[in-house]
């Protein structure tokens, strides 16, 4: 600030063609409190989440779901993050370290059970088994002209026989 006041405001400035210290006195501006406006440039925006939550340096504080997709102000102030809708503070938390989620009490209160998102079509329908009729095998070798009771393999009709 020394060299503001002491060089810069003692300068013809280029487009007035006045003294900034000159000009000031004429104006007869009063100072903003320093805090007041390093606390002003210091709220940021953040948007509510689905799940309404708000991130914020690395960590998740919570709102009500109503809030959900809607664009808050975040402030911090003395250890304490607020979250304001326009001139509403929808709440206080106590500024957590980064990766924590903190939710606020009844936060999903009266939030609706049914999804709004649409059912998934099914990629195939299960049918019933099919009836199947069981019979053994001997009933198989005398379809296929064969004697159920051979079991030599010497006695049995060549393939080419039961294809053909």
């Amino acid at each position: 600030m020394a060299w503001v006041n002491g060089v810069a405001n003692l300068r013809l400035h280029g487009t007035t063609g006045e003294r900034p210290v000159d000009r000031f006195k004429r104006e007869e501006l009063q100072p903003v409190a320093p805090r007041v406006l390093a606390e002003h440039l210091a709220d940021e925006e953040r948007q509510v989440g689905p799940d309404g939550f708000v991130s914020y340096r690395g960590s998740r504080y919570g709102v009500s779901w109503r809030f959900a997709g809607r664009t808050v102000r975040v402030r911090v102030k003395a250890g304490v993050v607020e979250l304001w809708l326009g001139e509403r503070k929808l709440g206080s938390h106590k500024l957590a370290p980064a990766g924590a989620t903190v939710p606020v009490a009844r936060q999903w209160d009266e939030l609706p059970v049914v999804s709004s998102r649409p059912r998934a079509r099914p990629v195939g329908v299960k049918l019933p088994d099919p009836a199947v009729e069981v019979r053994s095998l001997s009933a198989h070798e005398a379809a296929a002209g064969g004697d159920a009771g051979r079991s030599s393999p010497s006695r049995r009709a060549p393939a080419w026989r039961l294809w053909g």
